[in-house]
């Protein structure tokens, strides 16, 4: 237990880090960038991809070198790539509402985590290929993001799979959680990428919610 204890207070900490900086952006300059750079939807998905894809490969390789320099500047790209996406949806927002939004966001986010790993303890199965699924989930948002950059209605399920991408990685990690295929510090900085994968996903529909009540 001594090794998901590590794992799961090395990705508490970057989640809760993680937010405060997107509550922070939210209220500077620095929420519009998002909106600059989804103005096209793929261009949006294409830099916010980079953004994640490159802050994992930089902050994995770094923890796999033992190089603290080269992972914390992925994690601070990783960092940045959320709070710049979570900031730009969160300053919609009313100052009011943007804790209720956060909070309601946080716990959806937390139920989806509890029964995500509830199927991987409880199942006991080999979520070893979740990992590809992903990819494969990922790169259908890509596609798909292409064509509602042109018709809205592909945007839709692209957001979908890009959900469905983020749990089913999410998944993955807490099977190598379960496993203990990764030392604390690498699956902690998985599992906190696909959480926040999902947060943001479900931000925005929080978000929309609220506004349309």
């Amino acid at each position: 237990m001594k090794h998901e204890y590590k794992t799961i207070g090395i990705a508490s900490g970057l989640v809760a880090l993680n937010i405060a900086l997107m509550s922070l952006i939210a209220f500077t300059p620095l929420a519009a960038v998002m909106e600059y750079v989804f103005s096209y939807l793929i261009l949006g998905v294409l830099f916010f991809g980079a953004l994640l894809t490159g802050g994992v490969w930089i902050a994995k390789s770094g923890i796999r070198n033992n190089n603290k320099t080269k992972s914390g500047l992925g994690v601070g790209i990783l960092q940045i790539a959320y709070g710049l996406f979570g900031g730009g949806v969160l300053s919609i927002a009313s100052a009011d509402l943007m804790p209720v939004i956060i909070g309601v966001t946080f716990v959806v986010t937390l139920g989806l985590t509890v029964a995500s790993a509830a199927l991987v303890y409880f199942s006991g199965k080999d979520f070893s290929n979740w990992q590809r699924y992903s990819n494969y989930l990922f790169l259908g948002v890509i596609g798909l993001s292409l064509f509602g950059t042109f018709i809205p209605g592909f945007g839709v399920i692209a957001f979908v799979l890009a959900l469905a991408g983020f749990l089913t990685y999410l998944v993955y990690e807490i099977y190598v959680l379960r496993e203990q295929q990764a030392s604390p510090l690498m699956n902690g900085l998985g599992i906190y990428v696909a959480f926040m994968g999902v947060f943001i996903q479900i931000l925005q529909m929080v978000l929309r919610y609220y506004l349309e009540e």
